[in-house]
C-alpha cells in the first residue's frame, strides 16, 4: 500500500500531465519494493531452512525417483518457475516465480545447477507427499472459514495472532510466522477460529502458503 506521500506526488504528476515523470516514479518505487521484497523474502528462507527437513523444488518436479537424464532425452522436462518451500513439518509455500533463488551459500546445500539456474535436488518420497499434501490444502482453503489477521504479539520465541473478533490468539513458532514473509508485505493473511486447528493462510501476487501453529498445552 502507497503511503500519503507517494499518493500526493502520484497526484501531483497526473493533475501536471506530467506522464513521463510519473512512469518512471512508479517504475523507481516498484524496484525500491521488489528489492525489499526479496531481501526479507531471502532473509526468511535462510531461517526456515535450517529445519532439517526443509526443502524447496518446482511444483512440476512432483515424481519421486525419476531419472533425469530419460527426461533430458526425451524432452520430458518441465520448466515451470512456481516453486514449493517448505519445512515438511509446519506448512508450506507456493511461489508463482523463483525470484528469490539467488544461488547463495546458504541455499547449496539444498539445490543444485540444472537450467542455468538452481533448484532443489529431485524430492525424496516424503518431500514429494508433502508437496502433494501442500498443494491439495491450498486448493481446498475455504477463506469463508477463516477471519482476517487482526492483530498479533510478538515475543522472543512465539507470536500470537488475532483474528477479527477472537477474543482468544492462536500461537506460532516466531521463525515459521516470519516465513510469511515469503509472500510480500501485500499479503492478505487468514487465522483459523480458536476452536481449531491453529493455522495462518496467506496469498499475495507473489503466491501462497499456510503455517501451522503451536499446541495451547505447549510451554513457551
Amino acid at each position: 500500500m502507497i503511503n500519503q506521500s507517494e499518493y500526493e506526488k502520484i497526484c501531483k504528476l497526473i493533475k501536471n500531465g506530467n506522464l513521463i515523470n510519473l512512469q518512471k516514479y512508479i517504475n523507481e518505487e516498484y524496484e525500491k519494493g521488489n528489492k525489499k521484497y526479496l531481501f526479507e523474502a531471502r532473509n526468511a528462507l535462510i531461517d526456515l531452512k535450517r529445519y532439517p527437513k526443509s526443502f524447496i523444488t518446482y511444483l512440476d518436479d512432483l515424481k519421486p525417483n525419476e531419472n533425469p537424464l530419460v527426461e533430458t532425452i526425451f524432452g520430458q522436462e518441465n520448466k515451470s518457475n512456481k516453486i514449493i518451500i517448505s519445512d515438511c513439518v509446519s506448512g508450506g509455500f507456493i511461489l508463482n516465480s523463483d525470484e528469490i533463488i539467488d544461488g547463495s551459500l546458504e541455499q547449496k546445500n539444498h539445490m543444485l545447477k540444472k537450467h542455468g539456474i538452481l533448484l532443489s535436488l529431485r524430492p525424496s518420497v516424503e518431500e514429494y507427499r508433502a508437496c502433494k499434501r501442500i498443494d491439495y490444502m491450498l486448493e481446498k482453503v475455504d477463506k469463508r472459514k477463516l477471519r482476517l489477521i487482526d492483530d498479533e504479539e510478538i515475543a522472543k520465541e512465539v507470536v500470537r495472532v488475532y483474528g477479527k473478533g477472537y477474543a482468544n490468539p492462536h500461537q506460532f513458532e516466531r521463525t515459521r510466522y516470519n516465513s510469511l514473509k515469503l509472500l510480500g508485505e501485500e499479503a492478505k493473511l487468514y487465522i483459523s477460529s480458536p476452536k481449531s486447528v491453529p493455522l495462518i493462510y496467506g496469498e499475495s501476487n507473489k503466491g501462497k502458503g499456510f503455517v501451522l501453529g503451536l499446541r495451547k498445552d505447549e510451554k513457551n
